[in-house]
């Protein structure tokens, strides 16, 4: 149900300039509110949307996102794998407002900070854009003549913002973090399978992005990694324990111990069993 809409036009609008469509409130309530990206391949937007109370869910391919108070998706329409809803099973109505705007340029924008970033946001319900944003039911039903200057104002306002949520001081602060807290993860969960989609999952980020963002500050794949930090643990106990190699293997999360055997032959070069009859230190 909409709550409240305007609509903008731009005076002499210049191509290459970004430009906002429209925003709307709306609130939801049923299973039937349901969108996806493969049936509109014939726009050409990009929006946000932003939960103001309730719950909504995203889903990409990198898995599936509850979309809580303060939490903003972006989106280009046309994205195939993308697709978001009323959940069946929430227990209160969806109430978002979102922003559509256009533009080639506004396009590449959108479409490089998800592959950086992902489409998922945090920003406080104080934030100046999400108030200014707001600010626009006074306007409800009516259509906003925008200048050039000021339609570029505000798509990039609302870019920059969702930007600088990822980055509070510096650019490498956010990944910083999100590298420490994905090796946390891991270290955590050493003793059973490690799934990676599992862990951008829990940290909000695509898995493309997570693994992007990794290698750039570690210098490996998030594989080796899982691979060094299992077979780090595996000298460990090799070396100051009895344990068998089929107890070690069901310690680090292999179903079979050939398994364990192959991958800590594929990094040591030699078997657990020649490591520990060799009383080797492990260089890793």
């Amino acid at each position: 149900m909409n709550i409240w809409n305007v609509k903008f036009q731009v005076i002499q609008p210049l191509a290459s300039f970004p430009r906002p469509l429209c925003i709307e409130r709306e609130v939801h309530s049923s299973p039937s509110y349901y969108n996806e990206g493969p049936f509109r391949q014939g726009e050409k937007h990009c929006f946000i949307k932003y939960t103001l109370s309730g719950r909504g869910e995203l889903r990409d391919s990198s898995g599936t996102y509850s979309l809580t108070p303060g939490t903003c998706f972006l989106c280009d329409v046309r994205a195939p794998e993308f697709e978001y809803y009323y959940p069946e099973n929430a227990a209160e109505p969806w109430e978002f407002f979102w922003m559509g705007f256009i533009g080639d340029t506004a396009t590449k924008m959108v479409r490089e900070l998800i592959a950086r970033n992902g489409n998922i946001y945090n920003l406080p319900p104080d934030t100046t854009i999400i108030r200014k944003l707001l600010k626009y039911k006074n306007y409800n039903g009516l259509t906003c003549d925008l200048t050039p200057f000021d339609a570029l104002k505000l798509v990039t306002e609302v870019i920059s913002a969702l930007t600088a949520s990822c980055w509070s001081q510096h650019p490498d602060d956010a990944r910083s973090i999100l590298v420490r807290r994905t090796q946390q993860m891991i270290t955590d969960n050493i003793t059973g399978p490690v799934r990676i989609s599992e862990i951008a999952h829990q940290l909000t980020v695509s898995r493309e992005h997570l693994s992007r963002v990794f290698k750039e500050h570690i210098g490996m794949t998030l594989q080796e990694y899982i691979l060094r930090q299992k077979m780090i643990l595996a000298c460990k106990l090799l070396r100051e324990t009895t344990l068998s190699n089929k107890q070690i293997a069901a310690r680090l999360g292999y179903d079979r111990p050939t398994h364990f055997t192959r991958a800590f032959k594929s990094l040591l070069h030699v078997t657990p069993s020649q490591f520990k009859e060799m009383g080797m230190t492990a260089l890793l």
